[in-house]
């Protein structure tokens, strides 16, 4: 197990540096991504996250879910999240998602792939009495990493998150903007609605509170 976490933090640094490196070729860029990396093992780092968001509702939506993905969906607890796949018909993994329960009839669920998820769904939806949406632009998704990453956000949101579950996902504000915590092995993340202005001020506000540990 110990090796396991090891090889997750190396490749959680993998992934900041190539997300953020790949931005530019800049070599000032790369130097400050390299210090950037070294946050996330050390103290913490934050991003933009780039996954995309589809949004299911309605009646059926849990038993729908169960037909899309590998693992079961309707026994996960409203304000828990899960790891899973998509399969097409011979088995073969076509996506791997994490699927979020808000509410008894609505789920959201991470992807990088939203349009082929879409219409994937659509091809299977027959009589289940469900919606899906893509919301990726209605929601922003920072990515807050490192061992000092839940100090970070309990800096910023108005209830401390010490006794939020892992996979778990709650309720809870930055100032006067709604925010979605999420915490799961590799990272905090915050979900929160788009606003330009409420945008700029996030990110100011962790790199702010970012520059303390660094």
């Amino acid at each position: 197990m110990l090796q396991i976490s090891r090889n997750l933090a190396l490749w959680a640094d993998i992934l900041v540096f190539l997300l953020q490196f790949t931005e530019t070729q800049d070599t000032n860029m790369m130097i400050g991504n390299a210090k950037n990396t070294m946050a996330v093992r050390t103290t913490v780092s934050w991003y933009l996250w780039t996954h995309q968001l589809i949004e299911v509702t309605g009646k059926d939506a849990a038993p729908f879910l169960d037909l899309i993905f590998a693992n079961p969906i309707a026994t996960l607890k409203v304000g828990r999240e899960r790891y899973t796949t998509m399969l097409n018909e011979q088995a073969k993994i076509i996506d791997d998602v994490v699927v979020i329960r808000l509410k008894e009839e609505k789920f959201w669920i991470s992807t990088l792939f939203a349009a082929n998820m879409l219409a994937w769904m659509a091809q299977h939806k027959k009589d289940f009495c469900v919606e899906m949406e893509d919301v990726t632009k209605q929601y922003h998704m920072y990515a807050v990493q490192g061992p000092n990453s839940q100090a970070l956000v309990n800096a910023l949101v108005r209830n401390a998150i010490d006794e939020l579950k892992f996979f778990s996902i709650c309720d809870n504000w930055i100032e006067d903007v709604p925010v979605l915590p999420v915490r799961n092995l590799a990272m905090k993340s915050i979900f929160r609605r788009i606003s330009v202005s409420s945008w700029r001020k996030s990110c100011v506000n962790m790199e702010n509170h970012c520059m303390q540990w660094k």
